[in-house]
């Protein structure tokens, strides 16, 4: 059986394996650049060549690709990772899924507010029917590292006890930077760009994704937790999520609308596959 591999590139770092496993065969160190060039290309392709040959002992000769991406990965990148799958490796197909979508699927849910905490930055995406409610998604470079409480911003944990959730969602933020913002206080910002009926529906579902050692996650529960009706849900992760899904798509024969093949790409046929076309 020609099972699929899943690619994860993750805050530095590259996470490889087949589907039908629980967890990566392997993770290798993996420099993202935003503004790749001829070098990076090359460079590139004898790591992944290396990779097939070496670590996996496969061909990557027709072989299904399935790549986690950054919600906010750029086209640019996209279409880098396209030339190097399918036309450099000779791939078959390769299908990009958003790394919150991943994690929801991981977490046996269709619809969560994923935080994906890295080295230095967070991103807080809110999903819901296997989507991205694009209008809700938030980046901040700073917040764990922010020197700013929650009582900073106008909140404290006792008003967390006593008021209602709708109150709590009109808190006046002060225009506070999103650098500077605590963690729960852009947990709130999000939900207030959020339409009303979802809105505690991913309150109730909190995936929390982290790779950094810096990060106290026994703080970012707690503080959590002092939402009315919150609650964080576990997650296996966005590589094993990814290979549930790409499970799924083989099984009930799904053309996904992240999937580009080798024979669109080399006739110049292709768009490459975006999240934003599916948005909820």
């Amino acid at each position: 059986m020609n099972r699929a591999i899943i690619f994860d590139f993750k805050d530095g770092y590259l996470y490889v394996g087949k589907e039908l496993s629980c967890q990566p065969h392997f993770c290798i160190p993996w420099l993202a650049v935003n503004t790749p060039d001829s070098g990076y290309l090359n460079a590139s392709f004898s790591r992944l060549r290396d990779v097939f040959h070496n670590k996996l002992n496969e061909s990557s000769l027709n072989r299904n690709i399935v790549i986690v991406d950054d919600v906010l990965c750029s086209t640019r990148i996209k279409k880098l990772l396209c030339e190097l799958f399918l036309n450099k490796l000779k791939c078959k197909q390769l299908v990009f899924i958003p790394s919150a979508i991943a994690e929801c699927i991981s977490s046996g849910s269709d619809r969560g507010l994923v935080l994906e905490i890295y080295n230095n930055r967070v991103v807080l995406t809110p999903c819901y029917d296997n989507r991205i409610i694009e209008t809700g998604i938030i980046e901040s470079l700073g917040s764990l590292k922010s020197k700013k409480t929650i009582e900073d911003i106008g909140l404290t944990e006792n008003c967390f006890s006593t008021k209602t959730f709708d109150k709590l969602l009109n808190f006046d933020d002060g225009g506070h930077d999103l650098n500077e913002m605590p963690l729960v206080g852009l947990i709130l910002k999000v939900l207030k760009q959020l339409p009303i009926d979802i809105r505690k529906s991913l309150l109730s579902n909190i995936i929390i994704s982290h790779e950094s050692k810096e990060v106290d996650l026994n703080s970012i529960r707690h503080h959590i937790k002092l939402l009315p009706d919150s609650a964080i849900i576990l997650s296996l992760g966005s590589w094993t999520g990814a290979s549930i899904f790409s499970i799924y798509a083989e099984q009930q024969k799904v053309k996904s609308e992240y999937m580009v093949t080798a024979q669109e790409y080399l006739c110049d046929n292709y768009r490459v596959p975006d999240w934003f076309e599916n948005r909820f």
